[in-house]
């Protein structure tokens, strides 16, 4: 469980259309890595949009803008050191829902704390 409530930050250009975005969706926050050349690992945050997985192993956290936000639970001390805000990420053509650390060091140490592999929960879309 959280022990306090995990809010994320939204950036300016997504605030007013975040809703709209999600279409009655939650924002699903999860995270992959693999590790290469046995000693390298790399690894990415994924935000989807869809139905919040059933699963155990993902948590609330505080809507944004009335946006449902289920985080998979390995992420949540993470992102309480990290501070995250949603934003727009892509090519301008392409843009999707991406996440951006305020201290992105932390996401450096998370990876190098972990598993050699990980991959996200497979979610309604």
């Amino acid at each position: 469980m959280i022990r306090e409530p995990l809010y994320f930050g939204l950036d300016p250009r997504l605030r007013g259309h975040l809703a709209e975005r999600a279409a009655g969706r939650a924002v699903v926050i999860d995270w992959y890595a693999e590790r290469c050349c046995t000693s390298v690992t790399i690894g990415d945050l994924v935000v989807r949009v869809g139905d919040p997985p059933d699963a155990e192993g993902f948590v609330e956290a505080v809507p944004v803008e009335g946006v449902r936000i289920a985080v998979a639970s390995g992420l949540v001390e993470l992102f309480f050191r990290a501070r995250p805000t949603l934003r727009l990420g892509g090519l301008p053509w392409s843009p999707h829902l991406a996440i951006e650390l305020e201290r992105p060091e932390e996401w450096l140490d998370f990876l190098f704390c972990r598993p050699a592999r990980h991959h996200p929960t497979r979610i309604g879309a």
